[in-house]
This record gives C-alpha cells, structure tokens and sequence, in this order.
C-alpha cells in the first residue's frame, strides 16, 4: 500500500511538473489575409475585355457573368465590365466600363489601391 502512494504521488508530480512545462499560448484570432476583395462582373459575349484580375496579390478575386445576376443587377448596371474593390463587405471603389466595353481601370491601379488597404 505504502508502494502505491509513493508511486501515486510520483504520478502526480510528473503530471503537475509537466503541465507546466507545456502550457500553449492563448490562441489570437486569425486575421484574415483575404478581407479584400476584386470582384469582376462582365458579359459572356464580352469576355475578351475583361482585366486579368488573378494576378493580383493580397486579395480574393471573383468573377461573375452579368447574365447570371439577379434582374435588379444588371438593370442597376449598364456599362460593363464592372469592377468593384471591397474590404471586410463593404464596397471602397467600383467602375464601371466605358462605351467600348473595356474596363475603365488597370490591374497596376487595382493592386495599387489594394496594398493601401493593407
């Protein structure tokens, strides 16, 4: 019996002494590297004017048909392509295309923006 207290306490202190030891950090909350956001909307007969917006860094790039958008969309949109900047869902810049239906900005003017909201 005397046996197993000692071996009981040495347990005990191993685990104790090596809880110590081991103590992880407090976990932070992720900050989230992709809270900005490219969004292109062109039409699928127009394609070949759309700005090549993957190559940008330090952001999440989508890409959307204006044919599948709802109705409300694409009669609030006229000129395509449509290319919004947002940062955390709320829109910081948006252009629209011109009467060529090319886009009104450049991927060096998108990037430029995008590494200001860094």
């Amino acid at each position: 019996m005397r046996k197993l207290i000692i071996l009981l306490v040495i347990l005990f202190g191993l685990l104790l002494g090596s809880s110590t030891k081991f103590v992880s950090p407090a976990p932070s909350i992720p900050i989230d590297p992709y809270s900005i956001t490219v969004t292109q909307i062109n039409a699928e007969w127009n394609q070949y004017n759309s700005l090549p917006i993957e190559s940008l860094k330090n952001c999440k790039v989508m890409f959307a048909f204006m044919e599948d958008q709802p109705q409300h969309i694409q009669e609030k949109y006229s000129k395509i392509p449509i290319i919004a900047i947002s940062k955390n869902g709320k829109i910081i810049k948006l252009w629209e295309g011109d009467i060529m239906f090319k886009s009104t900005t450049t991927i060096k003017e998108l990037q430029s923006i995008i590494d200001t909201l860094q």
